[in-house]
């Protein structure tokens, strides 16, 4: 069970705002748009791949991550 499940909403009042892509990518977008609606910095963003275990994490401002999350992937995780 992750902290969001666990508490919801309050849960970024513990940890950093996070999104499980790509289940909730659609969310994510929404959250960035609203962001840049309401003239808020959307990033900058953490990725990570589940199976890289935290190795080779990128930190990368919120379009720039949005469009690396929506890169062709292949076997290795990676984005190509």
């Amino acid at each position: 069970m992750t902290l969001k499940q666990a508490y919801g909403p309050d849960a970024f009042e513990l940890v950093p705002l996070t999104f499980s892509l790509p289940s909730e990518l659609g969310a994510w977008r929404e959250w960035l748009d609203s962001a840049a609606a309401e003239g808020r910095d959307p990033g900058p963003w953490m990725l990570k791949t589940a199976q890289h275990l935290g190795m080779g994490l990128s930190l990368l401002p919120g379009e720039q991550a949005y469009a690396q999350a929506l890169a062709p992937r292949w076997e290795g995780g990676v984005g190509t």
